[in-house]
């Protein structure tokens, strides 16, 4: 079967989307700064006395704490996960996509699904920041109900996902959309 490559992490960057959790940490840092450079015009509001100097200090230094923090997470689940790969520490599945559950557009819940003919389940979610595959259906993903699927993994995060070719997809029926095995049997009136 022909596969076509959605998403590699070994040939994918670390998104942007991912540093967006760093974001607090460049705002107080920020914070920090401008007050730092306009303390002396900055006063208490419980005193008139202009501003102590160890609040912006603290404000730069949490902020800069905040950045590196999340950074190196972010890095070292990157790397972890593309090294596994890299040296073969993952697991594959290959089957048709089964229980599928989309994610709401409002995102209240991960997406789910499972591939037949194997134990592996796999959910997430837009709002994680992971290095796997996280683009959900409510966002234009690729997954869909009995669409073959080949998943690269470790530890549930998608790490590579192909997709069948679309003449190869399975449309899965609701057998209660199914008409009753007698009328489709019988003749035509």
């Amino acid at each position: 079967m022909d596969y076509k490559v959605v998403f590699d992490l070994q040939t994918s960057d670390i998104r942007l989307t991912n540093y967006l959790f760093m974001l607090p940490g460049v705002a107080i840092f920020l914070c920090g700064a401008i007050t730092y450079f306009f303390r002396e015009r900055l006063t208490n509001p419980f005193r008139a006395k202009p501003m102590p100097q160890r609040f912006p200090f603290f404000l730069l230094l949490f902020g800069l704490l905040w950045m590196q923090l999340t950074g190196f997470s972010l890095f070292a689940q990157y790397d972890t996960m593309k090294q596994a790969m890299k040296s073969g520490k993952v697991s594959m599945v290959e089957g048709k996509v089964i229980d599928f559950s989309p994610m709401p557009i409002l995102g209240h819940t991960k997406e789910h699904f499972c591939v037949s003919e194997s134990q592996a389940c796999f959910s997430y979610s837009d709002y994680e920041v992971t290095p796997g595959f996280n683009v959900t259906n409510a966002h234009d993903g690729p997954i869909k109900g009995g669409l073959p699927v080949r998943v690269t993994y470790r530890d549930n995060v998608i790490l590579k996902l192909e997709l069948g070719t679309p003449g190869t997809t399975v449309a899965t029926k609701d057998p209660k959309d199914m008409p009753p095995p007698e009328t489709a049997l019988s003749p035509a009136r």
